[in-house]
């Protein structure tokens, strides 16, 4: 099974794609050829010719369609510098992928910096947020010389000042303040973070006290470069994102009088996609607001950034995995599968639904599944009523639209070996 990713250049991810206008996502959706075998996008090959000496669950990305979507998502994007946030996905050809699209990368851990910058991004491209940065992930970041950190609290910057002051003579750190608008996404109550209950970032008050260590002069290695935001993961109404970018906007205006440094406006990512189908038209609509959004909202003079993940990666990877069998209960039928939820993460966290393919189309004939995994837990289910052609003991499946917060988030749960991560040969 070829687990090398395929050698690939800009111009061969173009394809018959319109970039110019926006891209075809659609062109980049699953589907099933006259042989009744899926394929992903703009891939000649079958996923059922990725198996050959299956041994246990594996993730399969495609990187051409990756390349293509990253084009689609800077054609909207153009007037803001963007940082794909890693969490999403850490694959090191995917970063490679993404780097060479221009993109600069988001971090929040130690680990991540490290990946990243082994990975080939510069430290200037980089911006380190998160809410629980240690004191050797802070250090690390000031030997490195990233491009900017995103400060959650007024304790951060206590740890960030007293960090610089132990660095050579001028060390100087780029510093935005995150800031907590209190605006509700309408996401997963597990993944909002823009609300005022959240652990996240500085609501008023707090946020007060992080400039008057500013303006006293007690920061003085720290540069106070703007204000960002994360609303949260997984948001399909950009309008609460709109709602945001207005108060952030606002309030970086008004400091602006106040601090001559402050020039950025980062307004986070969280944009994503309908795991339930392939709806492409309502994900690029929500690109166009998306853009709209950046053009609109933020005055010209300031520099926007953003962090987008999933709207990225998630439509480019799948995690591949074998039926076991078919348990049969009264009304229900169970199909048991290789993979779980230690592979897979997000349906038992999240209540989320990956739509489930085989690789093979027996016929077209419809059943409705219980799509479960092996873990001894009762959490440990895909899809609950699930309309999917027959399968049938040793068949294969795809698990759709898993590129993003799947290998990320997989763990040896029950001693299970961590998936592996492979790539389409085209």
């Amino acid at each position: 099974m070829n687990s090398v990713p395929p050698a690939s250049t800009n111009a061969s991810a173009n394809s018959t794609m319109n970039l110019s206008t926006g891209g075809d996502l659609k062109a980049l959706a699953s589907h099933y050829n006259s042989q009744g075998e899926l394929k992903l996008g703009l891939s000649s090959t079958p996923l059922l010719k990725m198996i050959d000496g299956y041994e246990r669950p594996f993730y399969l990305y495609d990187l051409k369609g990756l390349r293509a979507r990253a084009k689609i998502y800077a054609q909207h994007t153009r007037s803001a510098k963007s940082f794909f946030a890693i969490k999403a996905n850490a694959n090191r050809e995917i970063l490679k992928v993404l780097r060479e699209e221009g993109l600069g990368c988001d971090v929040v851990s130690g680990g991540e910096l490290e990946v990243a910058l082994n990975a080939g991004f510069k430290a200037d491209e980089i911006v380190f947020s998160g809410v629980g940065k240690t004191l050797a992930e802070v250090k690390l970041a000031f030997q490195k010389g990233i491009h900017q950190i995103n400060a959650e609290s007024v304790p951060e910057l206590v740890r960030l000042q007293k960090v610089a002051s132990s660095q050579p003579a001028g060390a100087q750190m780029r510093v935005a303040l995150r800031y907590n608008p209190d605006v509700n996404v309408h996401t997963h109550k597990y993944i909002s973070t823009g609300l005022k209950e959240n652990k996240f970032g500085m609501a008023d008050e707090e946020l007060s006290e992080a400039l008057a260590l500013f303006q006293n002069g007690q920061l003085p290695n720290l540069t106070f470069v703007g204000l960002s935001m994360h609303l949260g993961s997984q948001i399909l109404d950009v309008s609460s994102v709109r709602d945001g970018v207005k108060r952030l906007v606002q309030k970086s205006v008004e400091l602006r009088s106040q601090f001559s440094t402050v020039d950025i406006i980062d307004i986070g990512g969280g944009i994503g996609i309908d795991y339930r189908s392939d709806s492409y038209q309502a994900e690029l609509t929500l690109l166009k607001i998306y853009e709209d959004i950046l053009t609109t909202e933020i005055p010209s003079s300031f520099k926007a950034e953003a962090e987008p993940g999933r709207i990225l990666v998630a439509r480019s990877g799948v995690l591949i995995s074998q039926v076991q069998y078919i348990k049969i209960r009264n009304d229900r039928t169970f199909v048991v599968l290789d993979a779980g939820m230690n592979h897979l993460m997000r349906p038992a966290l999240y209540q989320a639904v990956h739509r489930v393919l085989p690789l093979q189309k027996r016929s077209s004939s419809v059943r409705r599944y219980d799509i479960v995994g092996p873990i001894c837990e009762s959490t440990d289910v895909f899809a609950r009523d699930f309309e999917m052609s027959e399968v049938v003991e040793g068949d294969f499946v795809a698990l759709m639209d898993a590129g993003a917060y799947g290998r990320s988030m997989s763990s040896g749960y029950n001693q299970h070996h961590l998936p592996e991560e492979k790539f389409l040969a085209d």
